[in-house]
């Protein structure tokens, strides 16, 4: 899995950082309008102060947000994530096999969860989304440490959407196809191929 980045970044046109008070929203429009609504209303402030979310904009010179992304904590059954890696009879696998899950002895993983994520009409159909994921994906790397997280964890919103997050590396879980997780050893795994 390639992380990309988007070249208006690259070129610091557009730059990624946490969201401040300083940043303008106000401009802010994207397809869904719950989305638009989260980002430009109180909500998101709230949820970074009320460390519910940390969320990330990408802004241009003026600090004008132009897409986000939101993370935080959570949790998911080992057993779903074992199932959708290794079949349904994944306890009937050799030890050797079991690597992921190898003396992990909660019945929970603790994942970070991708939650909202949001382009500007503007910049729709540029790539900027993939270039955000990969930011949130290189972000969720560096927390999984202190976190404890052994995942990337997502609710695609529709099947469009779960396809897209597939062909990134993303696994469906078999209770809810639109739930989807990338192992944090996978990330890991591409980023030091591509370096």
């Amino acid at each position: 899995m390639a992380i990309i980045q988007h070249p208006l970044v690259a070129e610091s046109v557009l730059t990624i950082e946490p969201l401040a008070p300083s940043h303008d929203r106000a401009a802010f429009v994207c397809k869904e309008q719950p989305l638009t609504d989260y980002i430009r209303g109180e909500k998101a402030l709230r949820d970074v102060k009320q460390r519910n979310a940390s969320v990330y904009c990408c802004v241009d010179e003026r600090f004008c947000v132009k897409g986000f992304y939101t993370l935080s904590i959570g949790g998911i059954l080992r057993d779903s994530v074992a199932r959708a890696i290794y079949g349904a009879q994944w306890q009937d696998k050799k030890r050797d096999k079991f690597r992921v899950f190898e003396r992990f002895p909660y019945p929970s993983i603790g994942v970070i969860i991708l939650g909202r994520v949001a382009i500007d009409l503007s910049l729709t159909g540029h790539g900027l989304g993939t270039a955000l994921i990969g930011h949130a994906l290189n972000a969720a790397v560096s927390l999984s440490g202190r976190a404890g997280a052994r995942a990337v964890y997502l609710d695609a919103k529709n099947e469009r959407v779960a396809q897209l997050y597939e062909d990134m590396g993303f696994q469906r879980l078999p209770d809810n196809p639109l739930s989807m997780f990338i192992l944090i050893e996978t990330l890991v795994a591409a980023a030091e191929q591509t370096q």
